[in-house]
């Protein structure tokens, strides 16, 4: 990795060799498997090792019997889509179905349009509207739900449940005005061509944590250099097996195991208990989970006993996990815990620690072929090492595009992505993400992160979860308020108990980041998708509340 200074001591962390040109472009040194479509993918795979354990979780494939189901997914699409590149809607339950549909729906010539089936009815329909799906193919809970919403998704001409009531997959079962019987096709299905790897392989939808979600257009190159990135910088090959305790399959993962002929494990049970065992009984090697699910473990009484067997490293992405959980999650079970950064618009992975010397509270230097720098929030102007200021990325791995809307501008002129998070890169270039850009707020005139306040709660030996939001304070802008889940539920949680927690607290806080109200709570309130702190919904609560008693003046 090489970082590059500026005359005036800016940072550009760049992955790449020099001379490279800016803007998202093939990659070097990605190995195999970052040209050609994202269905070869698993070709290749069946063809080299077609009777090794592709995915076990409600059924068990091959990597042979998981390439002749998606065949037979896109010999059941083809007739029912209008040519190459129409979407098509598949719900990313953790079911081995979803896999099989995926790669269905893109070797028949379509879009795959992923959906979380977790999300709720009006999101579900803004999902299949917005894509302009014909067709969607989804788990039988969200079916259900899909065909009461018909009358409210006009161009949805077909909507197909992935298994029967008996839990048969491969099976394509029909309902209301579109197809009346059931669809399973045999034989292999002939690959739609593909004139280059820049056409649209699938499209994935924001989490609209922060905002309406958009529909992000991503390639076949795209997808297929992300799977790269992310199999060589997590060790993952034809030997591994990839426990993931995720509630929905992550394309991220899934592309990257089957890239490397590895074994995926699904578990859609909640419970982590559920997926160390699962992960104990097949041997895995890698395990993966939200960042507060790996909370939970580093801290629940009840979780103290268990232990993995064979796994290697333990990671997640998808929020910053606090350094010393990290730490605590790692001396107990022997391996390294780390993390990695991504959103939607990278294909998922932007910057990724990895298994050797990770660096707790890091997520890592920016994956191979890419390139990372930090901007002024106000002027854009390029920051220095440790400076605070938005990320920007630039890389191969990058979104082509929002889906419909064309007043979107996402790219400068030379091919930079403003993420929208706030963050700061050491001199080694390793990445520290303090916050989104919509959630930060100004105290005093100066930025206060509510996800460093989060953390610095969750340090605290009393403290098992906390979520932090904002509201008005005067002429002094705008407060933290604490959201907290004690470590006793038992105990007396009255202002003095939280008082004495806010002063601790707040001794190792900057001044105008001190919290000066704090909330005792069972849960803090998060989002049923991505396992993130609802803001929204903290800050909808403090407006109902009354004003709360100042508990510590700082």
């Amino acid at each position: 990795m090489l970082d590059r200074t500026s005359a005036e001591g800016a940072v550009v962390t760049d992955a790449q060799p020099e001379g490279r040109t800016a803007g998202p472009a093939p990659g070097p040194g990605l190995g195999p498997g970052s040209a050609g479509r994202v269905d070869g993918l698993l070709a290749a795979a069946a063809a080299a090792h077609p009777d090794r354990p592709a995915v076990i979780g409600e059924t068990r494939l091959t990597f042979a019997d998981l390439d002749a189901r998606a065949s037979r997914y896109a010999e059941a699409l083809r007739p029912l889509i209008a040519g190459r590149g129409a979407p098509v809607v598949v719900s990313s339950a953790p079911h081995p179905e979803f896999m099989a549909a995926y790669y269905g729906a893109i070797r028949a010539g379509a879009v795959a349009v992923p959906m979380n089936p977790l999300l709720p009815d009006p999101a579900v329909e803004r999902v299949i509207e917005q894509s302009g799906a014909v067709v969607a193919l989804l788990a039988p809970q969200v079916f259900t739900r899909v065909e009461a919403s018909r009358p409210r998704l006009p161009r949805l001409a077909h909507v197909l449940r992935l298994w029967d009531d008996a839990g048969e997959g491969g099976v394509l079962v029909a309902a209301g005005p579109g197809p009346t019987s059931t669809a399973r096709a045999g034989g292999p299905a002939s690959v739609t061509p593909v004139a280059d790897g820049s056409d649209p392989a699938v499209v994935m939808f924001t989490s609209g944590t922060t905002g309406p979600s958009k529909g992000v257009a991503v390639s076949h190159h795209a997808v297929r250099t992300n799977a790269a990135q992310f199999g060589d910088a997590h060790g993952i090959d034809d030997r591994s097996v990839v426990m993931c305790h995720l509630p929905i399959v992550s394309p991220m993962h899934m592309n990257a195991a089957v890239r490397a002929g590895a074994c995926q494990l699904l578990c859609p049970d909640p419970d982590i208990r559920s997926s160390v065992r699962m992960a104990n009984a097949h041997r895995a090697t890698h395990y993966y989970s939200l960042p507060v699910r790996l909370a939970r473990l580093a801290s629940a009484p009840e979780l103290g006993g268990l232990a993995f067997d064979t796994v290697r490293m333990i990671a997640a992405g998808n929020q910053t996990i606090a350094a010393h959980i990290i730490k605590g999650l790692s001396e107990r079970f022997g391996v390294p815990v780390f993390q990695g950064y991504g959103l939607t618009e990278s294909t998922h992975l932007a910057h990724t620690d990895g298994p050797v010397e990770p660096r707790p509270g890091s997520a890592g230097p920016p994956v191979a072929g890419s390139r990372s720098r930090i901007v002024d929030t106000v002027t854009g102007r390029v920051r220095g090492p440790g400076e605070v200021g938005e990320l920007q990325i630039n890389g191969p791995q990058l979104m082509t595009g929002y889906v419909n809307r064309p007043e979107l501008s996402p790219f400068d002129d030379e091919g930079w992505f403003a993420t929208g998070d706030v963050a700061r890169l050491d001199e080694d270039g390793y990445l520290y993400v303090l916050d989104r850009l919509a959630d930060v707020f100004r105290h005093d005139g100066l930025l206060v992160s509510p996800s460093r306040l989060e953390r610095a709660l969750e340090a605290h030996p009393d403290v098992v979860e906390a979520g932090v939001a904002d509201q008005p304070d005067g002429s002094r802008g705008r407060t933290p308020v604490a959201f907290v889940v004690p470590k006793d539920a038992r105990s007396d949680s009255g202002p003095m108990q939280c008082g004495a927690l806010l002063a601790a607290v707040n001794s190792s806080l900057e001044a105008h980041e001190r919290i000066r109200h704090a909330v005792v709570t069972d849960a803090v309130r998060r989002s049923a998708t991505n396992g993130k702190v609802d803001r929204k919904a903290l800050r909808e609560e403090l407006a109902r509340r009354p004003a709360p008693e100042v508990l510590d003046e700082g």
